[in-house]
């Protein structure tokens, strides 16, 4: 972009631009800060200041909507054209990105910012003759603030907004398309299972640790520990997936229900929810390269009985099958890498090499 002469600007009525001289800059209030006008003459550095410490986003012509999150999205294309978005780090992670998270968007609408968002990086970098009026001149006025370099600060925290706002939309539509995905390949598992007793007791069986003995994994209808694991390695295991799953639970399961999938054909499966926030943020990728690391090892049972003794679900309540389904060529490198790191304080108190 060329630097604009004043020539450039002849077709602007000299209305428009001693109303926008005099009116430079204006401040938009978001959602509940305090509505506050530009007088004439205002001195701009002043405004400037004030806008930038108490983070009050700038135009340079007046703002013709009510400014709030869901204006925010309805008019997406003139606030990313004509805004400097200067919102605190608090207000952006707290309220704007958490409500958008909420907002339940479809691919096509995030598609559809995220396209804004590529055609328009910056406000003020529209060509010379799409806009009329105090619009056009507006890039004159932006010419001579680059040029002072009053604008930088209000760059800075316009771009960190947009990058933080896009990265939240691209995490969004990845996590859409799984859960689509997901729901094309989900199966019929007994409506029983979305409804889990609290605590319902189970008769435990001491499993009977005389020797190792080989089986086939799909004659027993639970979560099989391996039998070169004796009784203290075992219960390890036990708890170390009770704690790493115990925030995903669909309804609160006891310890001893919990405890009776790997050792019980009768016992009820454990039903989690992806959706749910957890402290290792575990998803249905991860939950599936997880169990892949430790069936036949550690656990002696076939992705059928796995998919009848633990069960996914996604925030729809809709089971994910294919967290039974998923090759390693699917998962990013970057989740296998990290349910590795979360296994490994398991691992490390484990016999290094467990046959079937």
């Amino acid at each position: 972009m060329g630097r604009y002469k004043v020539r450039d600007f002849f077709d602007v009525h000299l209305k428009n631009k001693i109303a926008s001289v005099h009116r430079y800059i204006h401040r938009v209030a978001y959602d509940d800060q305090q509505p506050v006008k530009t007088h004439l003459f205002a001195d701009v550095d002043d405004i400037l200041a004030q806008a930038l410490h108490d983070h009050y986003c700038i135009t340079l012509i007046e703002c013709p909507f009510k400014f709030n999150f869901d204006s925010l999205l309805n008019q997406f294309g003139w606030f990313c054209q004509f805004m400097y978005f200067n919102f605190s780090d608090t207000k952006i992670q707290f309220d704007i990105l958490n409500k958008l998270r909420e907002k339940d968007l479809s691919v096509q609408e995030i598609n559809m910012l995220l396209e804004i968002l590529v055609n328009d990086k910056e406000p003020y970098q529209f060509s010379l003759n799409k806009y009329q009026g105090k619009a056009k001149f507006a890039l004159m006025k932006r010419q001579n603030m680059d040029e002072k370099g009053s604008v930088t600060p209000f760059i800075e925290r316009d771009q960190h907004f947009r990058l933080l706002f896009a990265e939240t939309l691209e995490s969004l539509r990845e996590q859409i398309q799984e859960e689509e995905f997901a729901s094309d390949m989900a199966v019929d598992i007994d409506s029983h299972l979305l409804d889990l007793p609290v605590d319902e007791e189970v008769q435990m069986t001491e499993p009977d640790f005389s020797g190792p003995t080989k089986y086939e994994p799909s004659l027993y209808g639970y979560l099989r520990l391996n039998d070169y694991l004796n009784t203290e390695q075992q219960q390890m295991v036990i708890n170390f997936l009770y704690d790493l799953f115990k925030d995903l639970f669909y309804k609160e399961i006891s310890f001893k229900n919990f405890e009776a999938i790997f050792y019980q054909e009768q016992s009820t499966a454990v039903s989690l929810n992806v959706s749910k926030p957890s402290p290792n943020h575990l998803d249905a990728q991860k939950i599936h390269w997880l169990l892949r690391c430790l069936k036949d090892r550690i656990i002696s049972a076939s992705w059928d009985v796995v998919s009848k003794k633990i069960v996914v679900h996604n925030k729809k309540g809709d089971i994910i099958k294919s967290v039974y389904q998923l090759s390693e060529d699917k998962i990013p490198y970057n989740k296998r890498k990290h349910v590795a790191t979360l296994l490994k304080p398991l691992l490390d108190q484990l016999p290094e090499y467990l046959p079937n």
